[in-house]
């Protein structure tokens, strides 16, 4: 006969496999709809309400992690409370308040679970759910197209699960430095190590193939700061395989066919420094441009924004295939106008500080510096597009922040009632 089951054991079973499943639907769903419905829906309806389902089913957390954070950072918490409560009247707004109830949730399970409890699954997901798509465009690329990647960067009818290659390049941004971090995290573990590595090389065969240049800007920093500053030993088995994987990766993009692009299209851009124009993809021409048409309103405008959300912008100045300014900062003043974007530049500050004394001091690879490493990359990577409009890459830099964060944070002083 068995013996007597432990009904808190079980239910916290439960709890895990709820919270794992709707990470899931988080990471997979977004993407699954990402050709068939706008950014604004995705991000307003789909990422939102998947959020609020998580901050609701660990509300208990939620409450541990907003008392936390209003006990080490009261002024700017209630800076940022005020902002977005009496923010434009729109989902971007909304977005904006389930992501801080978000990094509540989630420093709460770190405070009370374990930091590596509720971490490592979320980026294991992730770098499974990467996996899976990556799978899929090789699989269509390979059996069922007859094209190449090269030919369908910007198709939206003719790329596979995107409209535009860039949304791959976000989520391979955060799945080269996380699969890395996994291939370290199991040193005696082979079948992982093997997985781990095989995903590094597909991700790097695809980050070069797709020649996206803001994303190997923050592969690099990361990387470097890494590499540098957090006690690699660059002759262990890890570093050959890591290497290894890469050297694979890239040589495929020379035998696959994919180098054309790389070497004609994104290397040339970016050493002709005589064309700017052409070396920022016409970026400069947008923020000029939207910056200009913004400085034309009123000064209430100017302040605080315009009760509305970005592409209104662009609709109203024609740029009708764009929704957002690819640059956090602008998309922060068409926003929240120049004290949302004083405001955000002070937060911006606290995080990079923040990130680099973690680097600095702990000076070993962990989930801190994981998420400090990374979260450099990216916000330099977010100066040159969308990454913080778009649902799925703020997701995780939410998840980044909120590490980041809780490390910096007073012990829990208010677990069992103290």
């Amino acid at each position: 006969m068995n013996g007597p089951t432990d009904p808190v054991k079980g239910n916290n079973t439960l709890k895990k496999a709820v919270l794992y499943i709707l990470w899931a639907a988080l990471f997979i769903i977004p993407t699954l709809l990402t050709k068939i419905a706008t950014s604004q829906y995705i991000n307003g309806v789909v990422i939102l309400g998947i959020q609020f389902l998580i901050v609701a089913f660990t509300w208990k957390q939620t409450i541990l992690g907003a008392r936390l954070i209003a006990l080490r950072f009261p002024v700017v918490l209630t800076i940022l409370v005020i902002t977005l409560a009496v923010g434009f009247p729109d989902t971007r707004n909304q977005i904006y308040l389930v992501s801080v109830l978000l990094v509540f949730s989630l420093i709460g399970q770190y405070q009370t679970q374990g930091v590596g409890n509720i971490f490592a699954p979320i980026i294991n997901i992730k770098v499974l759910i990467i996996f899976g798509i990556a799978l899929y465009f090789s699989l269509f690329y390979l059996f069922f197209s007859e094209t190449q990647l090269t030919d369908d960067y910007f198709s939206t009818g003719l790329l596979p699960l995107y409209r535009s290659m860039r949304h791959f390049n976000f989520e391979l941004a955060f799945g080269v430095p996380l699969s890395a971090f996994l291939l370290f995290r199991y040193p005696t573990n082979f079948v992982r190590q093997f997985f781990f590595a095989f995903c590094i090389g597909m991700f790097f065969y695809y980050s070069l193939a797709s020649g996206g240049r803001g994303q190997a800007l923050a592969m690099l920093i990361t990387g470097t700061l890494v590499i540098s500053k957090l006690g690699i030993d660059i002759t262990s088995r890890e570093i050959k395989v890591f290497i290894a994987a890469l050297a694979i990766g890239g040589g495929l993009v020379f035998l696959t066919g994919q180098a054309d692009y790389l070497l004609q299209n994104s290397v040339q851009k970016t050493v002709n420094i005589e064309n700017y124009h052409a070396m920022s993809s016409g970026r400069w021409a947008i923020w000029y441009n939207v910056l200009t048409y913004f400085n034309q309103q009123d000064w209430q405008v100017l302040l605080v924004g315009n009760s509305a959300e970005s592409h209104d912008y662009f609709y109203a100045m024609k740029y009708y295939s764009l929704s957002q300014p690819h640059n956090s900062l602008v998309q922060v003043v068409l926003e929240y106008g120049y004290l949302g974007l004083l405001f955000f530049c002070y937060l911006s500050i606290l995080l990079i500080r923040n990130s680099i004394r973690n680097i600095w001091q702990l000076k070993t690879l962990n989930y801190v510096t994981l998420a400090s490493a990374t979260m450099l990359g990216i916000w330099v990577f977010s100066l040159t597009d969308g990454l913080f409009y778009h649902g799925l890459p703020l997701t995780m830099v939410i998840v980044l922040v909120s590490v980041i964060v809780n490390h910096n944070l007073p012990p829990n002083r208010f677990e069992n009632g103290r």
